[in-house]
């Protein structure tokens, strides 16, 4: 899967134009699962690619330290593995490598881990981890969360 996209200043917001990347390839070898690829959001120093109405939680990692882009802009190389274990229960296993657009200064890196087993016809649980080892400029961060869901 391949995504662009341009974002520029409009009306008498700040004059600006950064650029937005995503490429990832995936493949299925029952019953393992796994893919790589890379997100790039441009950034000058002072503007960065935005995203105004959006989290980047699902893409950015589970830590959550990049929800919004630095302003020097933000390079994410990722890889993944999953698949499912004994009793239905699906899991994978992501890892991030963050850096900076403007300098390519190493921001850190991430290990996150989920695991989803279906429950009911309508319920599932959901497990989450997150471990980001930052630089210097990102602080360490681990996260856990737990999620029962409900769909009718």
């Amino acid at each position: 899967m391949i995504t662009g996209a341009l974002q520029n200043g409009a009306g008498d917001n700040a004059s600006y134009e950064e650029y937005y990347f995503r490429g990832d390839l995936s493949m299925n070898a029952k019953p393992v699962k796994g893919g790589f690829g890379l997100e790039w959001m441009t950034g000058n120093g002072d503007n960065a690619f935005i995203f105004p109405l959006g989290t980047n939680h699902k893409f950015g990692g589970f830590a959550d330290a990049f929800l919004t882009t630095p302003g020097s802009g933000l390079h994410d190389y990722y890889a993944w593995v999953g698949g499912k274990c004994p009793l239905e229960v699906n899991h994978k296993i992501i890892f991030h490598h963050f850096s900076s657009d403007k300098g390519g200064d190493f921001l850190g890196y991430e290990f996150d881990y989920v695991a989803k087993k279906v429950l009911t016809e309508n319920t599932s649980a959901l497990i989450k981890l997150a471990h980001l080892e930052g630089s210097r400029a990102i602080k360490d961060v681990q996260r856990a969360s737990i999620q029962l869901d409900y769909s009718f």
